[in-house]
């Protein structure tokens, strides 16, 4: 279809008709309403035409798109038929797969169950071998222990037998000492044999105990044996010394008997005046004898001779004469104890018990620290542990002091000396620790009390002012001799350590002294006497008032045993303590200040200050505030 053609010439003529005037109006309207038809109808025509033009191309279109449907729709059938294809050969080919696997499996299970059933088999007859061997070892076994148990049997028949002996030469010895017309002068010899005698029995009673629980020994039965011939060694020491001493022409004992005993210190708050009569010390409770030899107390004074006496008016200035007893006596025992065990140390084979036993004291001691009562408990039962024999663990091992014959004796000294150890090393940079460590001294000091003497002896080893002895020196005697004896150290280059050092580790063995002192007995003890209680504060003090002071040390020492002891000796002496503070005041601070060099009177100070806030105070003196209050346990 093509479109209308406008009638050109026609509207020209209209055109010109209009522009010439040759039309009236009407006319003229009358035209142009039919141009305006004529042209209405050929937009009409242009428009159906153009829709015919667009419906075509609808059409035209709609074909193609049916086509491109048709097409794609073939090309999908096509894709899906060729994946259904794939997927079918896909699980041909799994399927076959499949059944091979489990033709195999079906071999391999089949194998295995041929090697299972041989197992089988061989296992059974194995099990029935076994059956057999372990027949033949239970009746190997049963021989084995029925012979064990005839040897134990026969062993501890031994030993009933030597414990049997030991006792007879444990009665003979006592009664040998009974016997004796001068026990006084038979005191040396029992205090030369009174540690080894206790170490043995010490021994005899741990092997006794392992037996009870059934820890026997192969060499327990030499052991006793041994301890019956050690033993016997002691009672014919002993007898020879009872013989000579009896053979002697009969003298007058008992009144050097008498005069060797102590005045006992006043014990309740009456008004005797303790002033110049302070040179007493405490009685030895019976807790502290060594059993087996009846009345004999291990800090005996010595028998009075002329050489004692002199010695004693020679040092009338440096020591009272009762105090000298006293640590002669000490030092001697101490001595002896350490003698006792010298074989623990010629032996090479022990020197790893001796490294265990040391690790053993070390490392409880070392961590007692007044954390709860708890922690010190513990600390405390590890100790009695190693002091009874027992097994102590020790890292990865465990050590057993009872191991050795002389193995409780060489713990006992060796906590001894380790616990004086910790008050110039602990307690003098942390005062406050001084009352733990008190604590657990005084409940060991209770259940051994051989380990309190050596304790003593060692605090006045290291620090010999504590007696109180203000040694001199001798004679040819070096200058280093001399002041190791009273207690300096020295260095690596030689030089006597610096006099504040010095103090300093004396003021720490003063206080946990002065600590053990004033420190409660433990619970399941507090029926008992103390067992190195005020009495023996009281004994220093006074004794150390007694005599000339000595320059820097006497002021601090003094000043710390007041600060730590002070409170526990006014409650228990009352007013005669405060007499006691009272001459310290008037007569021997003025006597300490012109002995006090000038520039050095820090520790004078100190206790001056003391004094006069105590007698501020009306004489009181508070108490530390580290002291325990509730007794340990």
């Amino acid at each position: 279809m093509s479109p209308p053609k406008k009638s050109i010439k026609d509207h020209d003529i209209i055109s010109n008709e209009i522009m010439n005037g040759k039309s009236s109006v009407e006319k003229m309207m009358l035209e142009l309403d039919r141009i305006r038809k004529l042209q209405v109808k050929e937009a009409m025509q242009a428009r159906i035409w153009k829709m015919g033009e667009d419906l075509n191309a609808l059409h035209r279109e709609e074909q193609s798109k049916e086509e491109r449907l048709a097409r794609e729709k073939a090309a999908e059938a096509l894709r899906q038929e060729t994946a259904f294809l794939a997927k079918l050969r896909h699980e041909e080919h799994l399927a076959a797969t499949r059944h091979q696997q489990l033709n195999l499996q079906h071999e391999q299970s089949t194998k295995r169950i041929n090697e299972m059933l041989k197992d089988m088999e061989k296992k059974q007859r194995e099990a029935e071998e076994k059956k057999s061997e372990e027949k033949k070892q239970r009746e190997a076994e049963e021989k084995k222990s029925e012979e064990k148990k005839q040897h134990l049997k026969q062993l501890l028949n031994r030993i009933y037998e030597s414990q049997m002996s030991f006792r007879a030469k444990y009665q003979q010895i006592s009664d040998a000492t009974k016997s004796c017309k001068d026990r006084q002068a038979l005191v040396p010899a029992l205090m030369e044999q009174v540690v080894k005698l206790r170490s043995l029995c010490e021994a005899m009673e741990q092997m006794v105990k392992r037996c009870k629980v059934g820890e026997i020994r192969e060499d327990d039965a030499e052991k006793s044996s041994s301890l019956v011939g050690e033993l016997d060694s002691i009672l014919n020491i002993l007898q020879e010394e009872v013989d000579k001493i009896n053979a002697r022409p009969d003298q007058v004992t008992q009144a050097d008997s008498n005069s060797s005993q102590v005045k006992p210190l006043p014990q309740n708050s009456s008004e005797s005046d303790p002033q110049r009569e302070v040179t007493e010390q405490p009685q030895v409770s019976e807790q502290q004898r060594p059993s087996g030899v009846e009345k004999l107390e291990e800090n005996a004074s010595l028998p009075k001779t002329s050489a004692l006496d002199r010695i004693s008016d020679e040092l009338k200035d440096c020591v009272d004469p009762e105090s000298l007893k006293m640590y002669i006596n000490l030092q001697n025992n101490l001595k002896a104890f350490e003698k006792s065990y010298e074989a623990l140390f010629t032996d090479d084979r022990w020197k790893k018990f001796r490294i265990d036993c040391q690790k053993a004291v070390s490392t409880p001691v070392n961590a007692i620290s007044p954390i709860s009562s708890a922690h010190m408990m513990d600390k405390l039962l590890r100790l009695r542990q190693l002091l009874t024999g027992q097994p102590v663990d020790i890292g990865n091992s465990r050590v057993t002091s009872s191991a050795h014959p002389s193995g409780i004796a060489y713990c006992k000294n060796l906590l001894a000396k380790k616990l004086v150890k910790q008050g110039e090393q602990t307690v003098s940079s942390k005062p406050d620790a001084a009352f733990a460590i008190a604590a657990v001294v005084v409940a060991l000091w209770n259940e051994f009390p051989d380990f309190g003497l050596l304790l003593v002896a060692h605090f006045h080893k290291e620090c010999p002012y504590l007696v109180p002895f203000y040694i001199p020196q001798r004679g040819g005697q070096s200058d280093e001799e001399y002041y190791k004896a009273l207690g300096y150290r020295y260095l690596d280059d030689g030089t006597v350590e610096k006099q504040d050092k010095f103090l300093k580790r004396m003021s720490g063995i003063m206080r946990l002294y002065a600590a053990i002192l004033v420190t409660k007995q433990m619970r399941q003890y507090q029926n008992n006497p103390h067992p190195h209680g005020v009495a023996n504060g009281w004994r220093w003090m006074a004794a150390t008032l007694n005599l000339d002071p000595q320059p820097d040390i006497c002021a601090s020492l003094l000043f710390d045993f007041l600060e730590v002891a002070g409170n526990g000796m006014a409650a228990h002496y009352k007013s005669q303590f405060q007499k006691l503070l009272y001459i310290t005041c008037k007569e021997y601070y003025p006597r300490l200040k012109e002995v006090t060099p000038a520039g050095s009177g820090g520790p004078v100070s100190r206790l001056q200050e003391f004094l006069q806030k105590t007698l501020r105070n009306g004489g009181f003196i508070p108490p530390p505030e580290a002291l325990i209050s509730q007794p340990l346990g």
